[in-house]
């Protein structure tokens, strides 16, 4: 049992490792301009927890830009006081002191807050390293390498403390209630090599109900594995021609980070989350969020996509209807 917890916790770490790299790789290949891109208005979703009051923006004319130069990061005090109040998302971290100095709080016991826990030890241990490795790299491009150095400087600005054991963060994972979403999600692949059918009504009933935007995001990833045999058509009639069910899934996965990032507060201006995707040229600057890379980087077709399956995600959860399975 011990090892089979020891699994599990692993498995969720690479999971959130995997995630980080899939993310930085998709936003490099569907880099584009957005121009003449339509609004699509976002309807907020007052049922689900953690919702930020800024939510998703819609593109239009007057959206932020990236600000042209990089300045001085604040630092984590004038943003989060040491003491602060009973955490209720990862939103009011801005440094991995903060982390520490609020260890007790229940808030980092929670599904949630042990993946960004996960997330940022990787970060001050794989990230700040795979981006110290690039300035020297960089140096020939200037617009990319003042990208890489104001993403070093959120690094070193936010990893301020000696990083925790990792193996007690898969720990903790791993011993969570076997009935929370994110264990019951993190199963999924392996349930699948023996029990398809189980794991396909798990999935299911996950991206109906679960209230973890780390479960939703698992949920997902399990569909999209199985190689279109079983398939969540959310959204689908939003795409047509030769390349429709590419961009189809490449959507989707959009979609369900917007939803992941209204519960989880965890993908706002300055989050750790923006910092670590913003590998874009020009994207890595004071205020940068999840919303603000998505609208830089994505195609139109994708972006309009994606709020689109977002709302129609929104509208199934508040329903309770059964997703569109198709084999």
């Amino acid at each position: 049992m011990k090892n089979i917890a020891k699994f599990l916790g692993i498995s969720l770490a690479l999971a959130g490792l995997a995630a980080t790299l899939v993310l930085l790789d998709f936003h490099r290949t569907e880099t584009a301009t957005n121009a003449g891109k339509s609004s699509v208005e976002v309807a907020p979703d007052t049922t689900e927890p953690n919702k930020t009051s800024a939510g998703i923006p819609a593109p239009s004319e007057g959206s932020a830009s990236v600000p042209e130069t990089v300045s001085a990061l604040p630092s984590a005090s004038s943003i989060a006081p040491n003491n602060m109040a009973e955490l209720v998302s990862a939103s009011q971290i801005r440094s991995y002191r903060q982390i520490l100095e609020t260890a007790g709080q229940k808030y980092w016991q929670t599904s949630e807050g042990l993946a960004f826990r996960r997330d940022a030890h990787g970060a001050c241990s794989f990230g700040k390293k795979w981006v110290e490795d690039r300035v020297k790299e960089s140096a020939g491009d200037p617009i990319r390498h003042q990208n890489v150095v104001a993403q070093l400087a959120f690094y070193k600005n936010f990893c301020d403390a000696p990083l925790e054991s990792i193996i007690e963060i898969h720990d903790q994972i791993a011993q969570l209630d076997h009935s929370d979403d994110v264990y019951r999600a993190s199963g999924l692949l392996e349930l699948a090599d023996t029990e398809p059918a189980a794991a396909t009504k798990i999935a299911e009933d996950l991206i109906r109900r679960t209230k973890s935007g780390e479960a939703l995001e698992m949920a997902f990833n399990y569909f999209h594995s199985t190689d279109g045999k079983v398939s969540i058509g959310i959204g689908e009639k939003y795409f047509t021609g030769g390349n429709a069910q590419a961009s189809f899934q490449s959507a989707q996965k959009v979609a369900v980070q917007m939803l992941s990032c209204e519960w989880s507060g965890r993908c706002g201006p300055d989050s750790l989350q923006a910092w670590r995707a913003c590998s874009d040229p020009g994207l890595c600057a004071p205020g940068v969020s999840m919303a603000l890379i998505w609208q830089r980087t994505l195609s139109s077709q994708i972006y309009e996509g994606a709020l689109q399956i977002a709302n129609e995600l929104r509208q199934v959860r508040r329903q309770q209807i059964c997703v569109s399975m198709g084999a």
